[in-house]
């Protein structure tokens, strides 16, 4: 009786909270981006809908049979993903790494149309024969 009841919270937290939980560190990855209370309150809406998208994208697509324990297994591996977002998702604000690639990438784009102009303004144009 104990054991079922233990069951049972630790099924309702792990389906209604934990996945929302880490995905809305995954979407507000600062502290100071919300409060925790608004955190909270995201967190039940997206885990019910992660959870629910995740078990029918593996049974329908993957075609994993919808057990509990593989349940289970996809909600603990959905929870990973998303912390794993939000570690990424860390690393690039903290090391700027949008900027540095945008910018390199913009670099290289002007070095490009330069190429280009050398090009185009070196060649000679075609004499017609009659």
């Amino acid at each position: 009786m104990i054991l079922e009841t233990i069951r049972i919270i630790i099924g309702l937290i792990l389906i209604l909270f934990v996945p929302g939980y880490a995905m809305t560190w995954a979407l507000y990855p600062g502290k100071g981006d919300i409060i925790w209370g608004v955190r909270i309150a995201i967190s039940f809406p997206l885990s019910i809908s992660g959870v629910m998208l995740s078990v029918l994208f593996s049974d329908i697509v993957l075609g994993i049979d919808t057990t509990p324990s593989n349940i289970v297994f996809i909600i603990i591996s959905l929870t990973a993903l998303t912390f794993l977002a939000w570690k990424l998702h860390l690393y690039v604000i903290n090391k700027n790494f949008h900027f540095n690639a945008i910018r390199i990438f913009l670099i290289n784009l002007k070095k490009c149309k330069e190429k280009l102009m050398r090009i185009r303004n070196s060649k000679q144009p075609l004499k017609e024969t009659d």
